[in-house]
């Protein structure tokens, strides 16, 4: 009898270490708040209709594929990139002159990149705009003037 109540006991204490390890495996798997296109939350604050939301979904993933394909670099790579920037960087500290047109070729790189990633960025805005109707548009424009406040918040916090 002995045998049998500690084989039930294990069997007890293994599923339920099974069962709360697959819980909580399933909440580690949801999207941060804040991170990443939500349509859901677009579609509530806007009252979206079936046809919009179905449209902004097809539009948003399509921009989604173009940076994807533009960009397929794992995180090592990214991490072996801004090794090799920092290097870079040390490199012009380093060198006996300075050489301020490799400065300025860097810098007018990242800039590039930048101007590229705000008028993709903008222009999905636009597109997501030119399907609403006019009730849609003013809520829109709200939404993304206090998310643009907040970033510029965040940012003159970081810089402090």
């Amino acid at each position: 009898m002995k045998t049998s109540t500690k084989l039930l006991t294990s069997l007890v204490l293994s599923s339920s270490l099974i069962i709360s390890g697959a819980m909580a495996s399933e909440g580690d798997s949801k999207d941060h708040k804040g991170h990443g296109f939500k349509i859901e939350r677009l579609a509530k604050k806007l009252s979206l209709t079936e046809e919009q939301s179905t449209q902004i979904q097809a539009l948003v993933a399509a921009k989604k594929a173009d940076r994807t394909e533009v960009s397929v670099i794992s995180k090592e790579g990214k991490k072996a990139k801004k090794e090799e920037r920092k290097a870079q960087m040390f490199a012009m500290y380093e060198a006996p002159v300075f050489d301020e047109e490799a400065l300025r070729a860097k810098i007018a790189e990242r800039s590039e990149k930048r101007i590229e990633h705000t008028i993709s960025k903008m222009s999905t805005q636009h597109a997501i705009y030119q399907l609403l109707d006019e009730e849609q548009r003013a809520k829109y424009l709200k939404m993304l003037q206090k998310k643009y406040k907040k970033m510029n918040k965040h940012k003159n916090k970081k810089a402090s």
